[in-house]
């Protein structure tokens, strides 16, 4: 099975923009497994 690993820009989040639909359309649709990474932010 192939897979795909996104990962978000910085000020976005996992939930936003178009990440919920790629996920869906990746994963019902096509079968591929599609898994969008947080990005750890670090306070300096």
């Amino acid at each position: 099975m192939k897979k795909i690993y996104m990962i978000h820009g910085y000020f976005a989040s996992v939930h936003d923009h178009w990440f919920p639909w790629l996920h869906d359309k990746m994963s019902i649709v096509h079968g591929i497994n599609i898994e969008i990474l947080p990005i750890l932010r670090v306070k300096v």
